[in-house]
This record gives C-alpha cells, structure tokens and sequence, in this order.
C-alpha cells in the first residue's frame, strides 16, 4: 500500500471510531487508543520509520554517560552543545562521556549552530533537544523568534 494510500486509510478509520465512540457514549480518545493497538498487530502494516537528531547539552554534575547509553542508539545524528548556565559542561566534556556509547557525538559551538545544522537538512525529520532544562527552554526561545522559519 503506497503512503498516501495508508493515510487517507488511516484517516478514515479515525473518522469511523470516532464516530462509534461518540454513538456508545464512550470518550473517543480509548477508541483511538485501542483501535492504534489493534493496527499495530494487523500483519503488512507499514511501520513507521523515524531516524531523530539529537541536540545535547547538560550540567556538568550530571549522569551523561547513562543518558548517553539510554539516547545514542535511538538516534541518527548527535551534535553536543553547552547549556546556558554556569554548571552546564563544555561540548567537549560531553563529547568525552558519550565516548563509550557514541563515539561518533560531535561537539557544536552553540545551540543555534546545532540547530542550523540539522534544519537545512532536506530529509530532516525530527530533532529532540535534551539533557537540561535550560536547553530545553532556550530552544524554544531560539525556534519562536521565528528565526529558523
């Protein structure tokens, strides 16, 4: 089944177990919920395929290599930046903790960097940001100024 086969199937099964939940009374988020379930037992359904980039940034005093170990292998790409604060460990201290689980994590000279990078990218997909907060928070700032539109 090509792509646009597979959603416009999707979209109509929505539409019938939305219209069944509102018909029994019964909240239609569970309906969606279990009919998902039951789509991703169904043999010769395409599964989706998403390959993140990962933007990291973390205060020094933090577990990184277990963050790393849990992260590194569910995505493709890892750029490593510092975050905004005075604990906040360098790209290159990052970059020496993810070693054992990532030797590939390529430190970047700041956020905006990192994200530059990886949204000029034609096939880019989805970026996770994470390790702090404060990355976190000045993430968001950085993509609602509207600078990377």
């Amino acid at each position: 089944m090509r792509s646009a086969e597979f959603v416009l199937a999707l979209l109509i099964a929505v539409a019938a177990l939305v219209t069944i939940a509102r018909r029994l009374g019964i909240a239609y988020p569970i309906f969606l919920v279990i009919g998902g379930l039951l789509l991703g037992v169904v043999p010769g359904v395409p599964r989706p395929h998403v390959a993140p980039d990962l933007i990291f940034g973390a205060m020094s005093d933090k577990d990184v290599e277990a963050m790393a170990a849990a992260l590194g292998p569910a995505v493709t790409r890892i750029r490593l930046v510092p975050a905004a604060s005075p604990r906040g460990a360098s790209p290159e201290d990052l970059a020496r903790r993810f070693a054992d689980a990532r030797p590939d994590a390529a430190p970047a000279e700041s956020l905006e960097a990192a994200l530059e990078e990886f949204l000029v990218r034609p096939t880019a997909e989805t970026i996770i940001i994470a390790g702090s907060l404060y990355l976190v928070g000045e993430a968001r700032a950085a993509l609602l100024s509207g600078r990377f539109d």
